[in-house]
């Protein structure tokens, strides 16, 4: 993030009060879940999925059938179509560029193509890349503002974190300015949270 961007974000936050938590605060969507149940009266099933850290929590009825069940992150009114869209970057890529809205443009490689990669990525480009896991979530082994010099080592932690079958990597164009993460919730914006890498004064 660009000292500039940092600034901007400072001196137009309507909120200059540090919020303060406990310790112990839940603040997982999944967590907040699971602890609603502990301290209700529905009856529920922990499940585990293919995922160590998804769990699929079930809702049931006095008799013990089952009435639906919380897979986080996934909703109930999440539609089908969205669910595909959210879980493949190219198709988001795609569908986004297709309504006029900018995003980088990426290309896939098979995780031992790394010079291929490093080719494409710097023939006619002297800028930074990102590169990442084409199936991860939650940043995981997302490297941003790769250089020509550091390509080959950011190229390898990101293969190393790939938890996923999928082995696939995606090369980006990097694009500067801040992150900020957008919950839409039924349609509406319910919360924008810009993400500021860790910094020194």
């Amino acid at each position: 993030m660009d000292n500039k961007d940092l600034n901007y974000l400072f001196n137009n936050s309507p909120h200059k009060i540090q919020n303060k938590y406990d310790e112990n605060i839940i603040t997982s969507t999944a967590g907040l879940q699971l602890n609603f149940l502990k301290n209700s009266n529905y009856k529920y099933k922990i499940r585990n999925t293919k995922r160590k850290y998804l769990k699929k929590l079930d809702i049931l009825r006095v008799d013990g059938s089952r009435i639906g069940t919380v897979l986080n992150p996934f909703y109930p009114t999440t539609a089908k179509i969205g669910r595909e869209l959210t879980n493949d970057k190219l198709k988001t890529e795609l569908l986004l560029n297709r309504y006029g809205i900018k995003t980088p443009q990426s290309i896939v490689y098979d995780k031992d193509e790394m010079n291929l990669a490093y080719e494409n990525a710097f023939r006619n480009n002297e800028s930074n890349i990102v590169i990442k896991p084409l199936s991860s979530s939650l940043g995981r082994g997302v490297r941003v503002n790769v250089s020509k010099e550091r390509f080959k080592h950011n190229w390898e932690l990101s293969v190393a974190a790939i938890k996923e079958r999928d082995k696939r990597m995606v090369v980006q164009n990097y694009l500067e300015g801040f992150e900020a993460r957008v919950t839409v919730i039924e349609g509406a914006i319910e919360s924008i949270v810009v993400r500021v890498p860790p910094y020194v004064c």
